[in-house]
């Protein structure tokens, strides 16, 4: 991995056996990381988008009840339609075929965002031995996380949106109109539309535009050419559905929707609305703190667990977030104590531990306190990453809120001050 700066003198670069070596164990860790999640289980979620491009093209109903017909699967498709003809044509090639393409293309998108994220921290490849090795144990701790190794598992598409965002957003300079790729990524999946935080708060008013105006384009063609399945989606009431993916309350789903669903069940409506608004506010001042810092990799990590935590359905594999994490996370490791306490969280992407406890049939409902503690393990990492990042902003508000209470008061002061009678010495004053 490297950025892209000029390359150091040649005198500076290991030696020639040295950077074969290194490059043979990046490539057998490669290997080992994208086969292992494959051995002994079926491309769930890519048989769902093959089984989408099959029903689109026989003109049957996308979001219909009896879906998908028999095909075994057992899933519905809850993208936009416009994703079942991107993520449909997978159909077009044979299952263990497609399994492959969807797998080296995942592998691909996590190298490329760990190098575009190592790059925007000013990380340069001086070729030192110590330097590739440390690249090399980053992308093995990144292959061997519980959402990348979910993700290829069930043949999902995450790391491959994540790059798009990524390599849309993180750049200083772009080939493509920022936003293009942001609104491609929307497209597909509505949650990277939260990224649109990030640029407003950048005041990059030209970059929402173009990725709103992208994402509009994509929709409008879904709805040209899959106009019943637009109006389902859209008008139908599909889009809000989110126990169409299934039950909010699963041990998988690491949101704020799923941690009070499981958390307290009979809670209002407006319970989960005020701690949404709150988490909002949170992700803006995290945000904003980091872009006013010069960080541009942790506004863009705030903001993509700010999406994980707002969504109504998070699934463990939609946290590949955890990825540019890493790099992030190691630049900032200053001294032993800083460094094994970022092993905690990293240990807890590592393990996932909402899979260890009782799922499924509603037994999430009867976790007890130290159970909803370890399940909820990614949405409390979040939050207080939100919270650390945040809170040089919160503390400048909260001074700023005690400056603004204690001016009337220092007001009245003054206007009382101002009318008192004055008496000359030994004058009584007036009754």
């Amino acid at each position: 991995m490297g950025s892209y700066r000029a390359e150091v003198p040649s005198r500076t670069l290991a030696p020639a056996w040295s950077r074969g070596a290194h490059r043979v164990l990046l490539g057998a860790v490669l290997v080992v990381g994208g086969l292992v999640p494959r051995l002994g289980g079926r491309a769930v979620d890519l048989e769902v988008y093959r089984t989408a491009g099959r029903v689109v093209g026989r003109g049957l109903p996308l979001y219909a009840a009896g879906y998908p017909w028999g095909s075994g699967v057992g899933l519905p498709f809850t993208y936009p339609p416009v994703a079942a003809l991107v993520l449909g044509r997978s159909a077009l090639l044979p299952s263990a075929l497609a399994t492959a393409v969807v797998t080296l293309g995942g592998v691909a998108a996590l190298l490329l965002t760990l190098r575009l994220a190592t790059a925007s921290i000013g990380f340069t490849s001086t070729g030192a031995p110590r330097t590739r090795l440390l690249g090399i144990l980053v992308v093995a701790a990144a292959l061997a996380l519980e959402p990348v190794r979910s993700t290829l598992f069930f043949g999902q598409v995450n790391l491959l949106l994540m790059v798009l965002v990524v390599a849309d957003v993180l750049p200083v300079r772009t080939r493509h109109p920022r936003g293009l790729l942001l609104g491609l990524a929307a497209a597909v999946k509505l949650v990277p539309l939260v990224f649109l935080v990030l640029l407003l708060v950048r005041r990059d008013r030209r970059a929402a535009a173009t990725a709103l105006g992208v994402f509009a384009v994509a929709q409008g063609v879904g709805a040209v050419v899959l106009p019943r399945d637009s109006g389902d989606y859209w008008l139908g009431g599909v889009v809000t559905s989110a126990s169409r993916v299934g039950p909010p309350a699963t041990a998988a789903n690491q949101s704020l929707t799923g941690v009070l669903a499981r958390m307290a069940p009979q809670a209002p409506g407006w319970v989960t609305a005020a701690v949404a608004a709150a988490v909002l506010g949170l992700v803006v001042a995290a945000v904003a703190e980091r872009t006013r810092r010069g960080d541009d990799l942790g506004a863009l990590l705030c903001t993509a667990a700010g999406g994980l935590l707002l969504s109504p359905v998070s699934w463990t594999h939609h946290w590949v977030w955890v990825v540019p994490a890493l790099p992030w996370a190691v630049a900032r490791a200053r001294g032993l104590p800083a460094r094994l306490a970022l092993t905690v969280p990293f240990a807890l992407f590592l393990v996932g531990p909402s899979s260890l406890l009782p799922s499924g049939g509603g037994r999430e409902l009867g976790w007890t306190w130290w159970q909803h503690v370890v399940g909820d393990a990614y949405v409390e990492v979040a939050l207080v990453v939100l919270v650390v990042a945040a809170l040089p902003s919160l503390r400048r508000a909260a001074a700023w809120v005690a400056r603004r209470r204690s001016r009337p008061a220092a007001s009245t002061t003054a206007v009382a001050v101002h009318h008192a009678p004055v008496t000359s010495p030994g004058t009584p004053s007036p009754r």
